[in-house]
C-alpha cells in the first residue's frame, strides 16, 4: 500500500462507508470464545454500547452481525472494521502526524497488535490470553485518527480503549492518559469483569498491552534473573557447585526464563 493511501485510512477514522464484511480468518491464533453469561437486558446493552460509534444509518445492519459476534465469541470485536492495511511497527515518520510524541504512541499500537507480536491480533490481544490493546477495531481506529490529529498542545484520554477525544493540554503534559481495569471493588468478581468486558466498558489491559508497551522476554529478565538469584541463595548451597533451573508452563515472555538463568550462572531446561 502507498503512504499516501495509508495515511488518508489513519486520518479518516471510522469510515462513514460500511467495508465490506470480512471473512474469519482460520490462519491465525484467535482468542478462546469468552465466557459472560449475559442476560437479555445485557445483550441490548451491549449492542447499544457498540452502536455508539456509528451512524444510525448503520445500525440495522450492524445489530445483527453484533448480536451474532457477542453469540458466538462472548464479545463484539467488530471484525469488519480492522483495517485493509498490514499493522506493523515501523518509523514514527511513516505515521501521519502533527506531533512526534504522537507519532511515537501509533508506533506503539502497532507494534502491540503486529502479527509477529500479538498473540490473538484479530482480537487486540496481545498477550497473555486476554491482554487486550483496544476492546474492539473501532477504538483502534478512532484512536489512530486522534493520534493523527495531536499537537503537542493537547492530550488524549484513553478509558479502556474507549477514546473520550482530546483535550486542551501543554506540551509538558503527557500525550496519551490512560486507563484500564476500572472496577468497583464489590463488582470485581472474575464473573463480574467478563461480565462487564462482554458490555463494553471494561478491559484487561495486563501491564503493558493496554499501555502500548509490550516489548516481549526482555522486558521480564531483569525481574526474572533477580528472583533465580534469590531463589538461589535461598539454597544456601556451595557457590561453585553447579545449580539447574527447571522452568515449564510458559507463555509469550517465556524467553526470558533461559536468559535470566544465564545471567544468573545457572544451568536451565525451558520447556
Amino acid at each position: 500500500m502507498k503512504k499516501v493511501e495509508f495515511f488518508k485510512l489513519i486520518q479518516q477514522g471510522i469510515p462513514s462507508k460500511l467495508p465490506q464484511k470480512k471473512e474469519y480468518s482460520k490462519a491465525i491464533n484467535h482468542a478462546p470464545s469468552k465466557q459472560q453469561n449475559l442476560s437479555k437486558e445485557d445483550k441490548i446493552l451491549a449492542v447499544k454500547n457498540a452502536l455508539r460509534y456509528f451512524p444510525k444509518k448503520h445500525h440495522k445492519e450492524l445489530i445483527k452481525e453484533f448480536l451474532e459476534e457477542l453469540k458466538k465469541f462472548g464479545k463484539i470485536y467488530m471484525y469488519r472494521f480492522k483495517p485493509i492495511y498490514k499493522i506493523t511497527s515501523k518509523s514514527i515518520y511513516d505515521f501521519p502526524h502533527k506531533s512526534t510524541q504522537a507519532a511515537s504512541i501509533m508506533m506503539m499500537i502497532s507494534n502491540n497488535l503486529d502479527h509477529s507480536v500479538a498473540q490473538h491480533p484479530d482480537e487486540l490481544i496481545t498477550y497473555g490470553g486476554n491482554g487486550s490493546v483496544f476492546q474492539n477495531w473501532a477504538q483502534y481506529l478512532l484512536t489512530m485518527q486522534y493520534l493523527s490529529e495531536m499537537t503537542n498542545k493537547q492530550s488524549l484520554v484513553l478509558y479502556s480503549g474507549h477514546p473520550l477525544g482530546l483535550f486542551p493540554s501543554h506540551k509538558n503534559a503527557p500525550r496519551v492518559i490512560i486507563t484500564n481495569g476500572m472496577m468497583i471493588p464489590n463488582y470485581s468478581t472474575a464473573s463480574d469483569l467478563n461480565r462487564f468486558n462482554a458490555l463494553g466498558v471494561t478491559q484487561y489491559g495486563q501491564m503493558t498491552a493496554g499501555s502500548f508497551m509490550y516489548i516481549g522476554p526482555q522486558g521480564i529478565v531483569h525481574g526474572t534473573a533477580i528472583t533465580i538469584l534469590n531463589a538461589a541463595r535461598m539454597l544456601k548451597s556451595n557457590s561453585n557447585k553447579i545449580k539447574l533451573f527447571v522452568s515449564s508452563g510458559l507463555g509469550g515472555m517465556s524467553g526470558a526464563q533461559p536468559k535470566a538463568a544465564k545471567i544468573a550462572g545457572l544451568i536451565s531446561v525451558t520447556a
